[in-house]
C-alpha cells in the first residue's frame, strides 16, 4: 500500500532549495535571524550564496561532526577565512598543519610550533604573574595519571614553586630554561627553592635520602620533558618574537597588529603538543573569565576559536568554563570532532552531554560511528505526520466498503542511515545538515575549496634547529637557576 504521509508538525528537513525559503536577501542570506544582525557566513553555495548566522548565534557556539572524509575542513576553511576578513581575532588549531601552508596573510600570523623556526616564543613572564597562574601552569604542563594522582600532584607542587622562584626573582623576563636550570642545579637547588617559596611543600623534600624523595625528583624530570623541550625551543634557540596570551586578548604590542594565532599540530611530538595548547588554553580562559575581560554585546568583541580535530587538543581541563562564560565576553567555538564518542573517551558522559548543549549551532557531515548517528537522529528529533490508513469491510451481503482517515504518528526527522546514504562530498559540494536554534534541520550544500585555497604556498612546517640530529645543548653552563 502506497505511503502518503505528510508532516504536519514539529522539525522537518528542509533541502537547499526548500531552505531558502526561510532565508532572505539576494546573495547573503540570514540563517535564524534573531539577535544582533548579520554574522559569519557558515555555509557558501556552489552557487556563491552566503549562508550566515546572526552576530548572537555566533557566540552560542558551532559544533561541526563528520567522519573522516566528510568534508570539515571544507566548510571550517572558508570560516576562518570570512572572521580574519572581518577583522576578528582569531585563535586557529592547524592539527596538519595545512593552514599553515596554504593560508593568506601569512605574515599577519603568529604561529606557536615550537619545532617550527617560523615561530614566536610563548611570553611566558607576560601570562604566568602570580601564584594562581603558577598552580594553573603547574597542573597544566604536568599531565597526570587519573588512576594514581599523588606522584603528579607531587611534582606539581615541586613545580609550583618553581615558576614562584622565577616570578620573584627575574619578573617580566623569565622564561623555561629557569625552571630547568633548577632541575638541573641538583636536590640541594630544588630543596631550597620548595623550602623558601612554598614552604608548606617541604615535607615532599625534605629527606634527600629517603626513597618517597627520590621517587618524587625522578617523576618531576619525567613529566617535566615538555618543559625541556621547550628551553631548548624558545630559550637555546633565539626567536625573534614572542607572544603574549594577554597582550592578544587585550590588543596590546605586536599583538594589536597580529590578529591571528595558529597553534600548529605535530604527532612526532604528540606529548609536547598537548602539554603547550593545555597550558595556554588554561591561560586564555583564566584572562577570559577573569574581571579583566568584561562582558561585551555580541559585535563589541570578537575572539574566535577553532578547534578542528578536537581531539587531538588532549583534555583540556578548564574548556567547560570557557565554553559556558566565553559566550557572554564575546567568544566564539568553531569545534570539529569525527564522532561523539572521541568526547566521551576523553571527558566521560556527564561533561560530554553538558558541552553537547552548549552549542548553538551543529553542521553534522557523513558519519559511520552507530553511537553518533543514534545520538545526533535523537537530538533531531521526531516529526509528527498524518499517516493516510485506509480501512475496508466486508459483511459478505454487499460490495465492500472504504473508509478514509489519517491516523497520527511520529517518525524520526532522520534516520540513522541517512547520515551515511545521503550526506558527504559529492561532484557539485558537500552535502550537510545544519540546525541553528528554529524547528528546522537544513538540508544544505557547501562548495569545495578552489584549487588556490588548496595550493600550498609555503612549506608546512620548517624544522627548528633543536630538532634536528645533531642539536646539543651540552655545552651550555648550567649555574644556579637566575645567576649566570
Amino acid at each position: 500500500m502506497t505511503d502518503r504521509s505528510r508532516f504536519v508538525t514539529s522539525l522537518v528537513v528542509k533541502k537547499s532549495a526548500a531552505a531558502k525559503l526561510f532565508l532572505y536577501g539576494r546573495s547573503s542570506r540570514l540563517l535564524n535571524s534573531n539577535g544582533g544582525g548579520a554574522g559569519l557566513p557558515i555555509i557558501e553555495t556552489p552557487n556563491g550564496d552566503l549562508l550566515t548566522i546572526s552576530l548572537d548565534r555566533e557566540t552560542k557556539h558551532l559544533l561541526f561532526v563528520g567522519g573522516i572524509g566528510a568534508g570539515k575542513t571544507t566548510l571550517i576553511r572558508p570560516l576562518i577565512d570570512a572572521a580574519r576578513l572581518r577583522g576578528d581575532k582569531c585563535l586557529i588549531f592547524d592539527n596538519k598543519s595545512d593552514y599553515t601552508s596554504s593560508c593568506v596573510g601569512a605574515k599577519q600570523i603568529i604561529l606557536l610550533a615550537p619545532w617550527d623556526a617560523r615561530g614566536a616564543a610563548w611570553d611566558i613572564a607576560a601570562d604566568i604573574q602570580n601564584r594562581a597562574d603558577a598552580e594553573a601552569l603547574a597542573d597544566a604542563l604536568i599531565i597526570g595519571n587519573d588512576r594514581d594522582p599523588m606522584w603528579a600532584n607531587a611534582a606539581r607542587a615541586v613545580l609550583t614553586a618553581m615558576i614562584i622562584r622565577a616570578q620573584n626573582q627575574a619578573p617580566g623576563h623569565w622564561s623555561f630554561d629557569f625552571l630547568t636550570d633548577i632541575l638541573a642545579a641538583g636536590y640541594a637547588e630544588i630543596q631550597a627553592t620548595v623550602s623558601s617559596f612554598t614552604p608548606e611543600f617541604s615535607i615532599l623534600v625534605a629527606d634527600g635520602e629517603s626513597r618517597t624523595t627520590s621517587s618524587i625528583l625522578m617523576n618531576l624530570i619525567a613529566f617535566m620533558r615538555p618543559i625541556f623541550a621547550l628551553a631548548d625551543a624558545w630559550c637555546r634557540c633565539k626567536t625573534t618574537t614572542k607572544f603574549s596570551v594577554r597582550r592578544w586578548i587585550h590588543g596590546q604590542g605586536i599583538e594589536a597588529n597580529k590578529l591571528t594565532v595558529v597553534i600548529q599540530g605535530n604527532g612526532a611530538h604528540s606529548a609536547l603538543q598537548q602539554a603547550l595548547t593545555q597550558a595556554l588554553f588554561s591561560a586564555i580562559t583564566r584572562e577570559i573569565t577573569s574581571p579583566c575581560v568584561t562582558d561585551a554585546a555580541p559585535g563589541e568583541r570578537r575572539i574566535q576559536l577553532f578547534l578542528d580535530e578536537f581531539k587531538q587538543l588532549g583534555k583540556l581541563n578548564d574548556f567547560g568554563t570557557l565554553v559556558e562564560v566565553g559566550r557572554s565576553k564575546g567568544v566564539r567555538l568553531t569545534v570539529g570532532i569525527q564522532d561523539i564518542s572521541q568526547l566521551r573517551e576523553i571527558y566521560g558522559n556527564d561533561v560530554t552531554t553538558t558541552w553537547l548543549g552548549s552549542f548553538g549551532t551543529y553542521v553534522v557531515g557523513r558519519l559511520s560511528g552507530a553511537d553518533t548517528t543514534e545520538w545526533i537522529s535523537k537530538f533531531y528529533g521526531k516529526g509528527k505526520i498524518l499517516r493516510y490508513q485506509p480501512s475496508y469491510s466486508n459483511d459478505g451481503t454487499a460490495a465492500p466498503s472504504r473508509t478514509d482517515q489519517w491516523v497520527e504518528d511520529e517518525i524520526p526527522v532522520v534516520r540513522q542511515e541517512e547520515f551515511t546514504s545521503r550526506l558527504g562530498p559529492n561532484a557539485d559540494g558537500v552535502t550537510v545538515l545544519v540546525t541553528t536554534g528554529d524547528q528546522f534541520v537544513y538540508q544544505l550544500s557547501a562548495r569545495h575549496l578552489t584549487d588556490t585555497e588548496k595550493r600550498p604556498k609555503r612549506p608546512a612546517t620548517l624544522p627548528a634547529r633543536w630538532t634536528e640530529p645533531d642539536w646539543n645543548a651540552s655545552d651550555i653552563t648550567v649555574d644556579l637557576a637566575g645567576e649566570g
